[in-house]
């Protein structure tokens, strides 16, 4: 039973043919609708994780550097404190 009911008059058999039609349509339209909000939604996750990734490779490399030079500060301290425990 649809909105229009049971009905059997020759008349109202097209607006019965018009709430079945057009629920159909609606449908489809609805699918197309959450077909394209879908698709974005991939599409925004996509360049979300490209940012991520960029972030974390600039990241990484600040580390890398940071450490490079830390590692040389820290091997001339050792140097410095062995040489000066080492007899002569």
């Amino acid at each position: 039973m649809g909105l229009i009911g049971d009905l059997t008059c020759p008349d109202l058999a097209f607006l019965q043919l018009f709430e079945v039609v057009s629920s159909h349509l609606f449908r489809n339209a609805a699918m197309k609708i959450l077909f394209h909000i879908r698709r974005f939604h991939e599409e925004e996750l996509a360049v979300t994780a490209t940012e991520y990734a960029i972030m974390i490779a600039v990241i990484l490399i600040g580390i890398i550097i940071s450490l490079q030079s830390l590692g040389s500060e820290a091997k001339e301290t050792f140097q410095k404190g062995a040489d000066a425990f080492s007899p002569n």
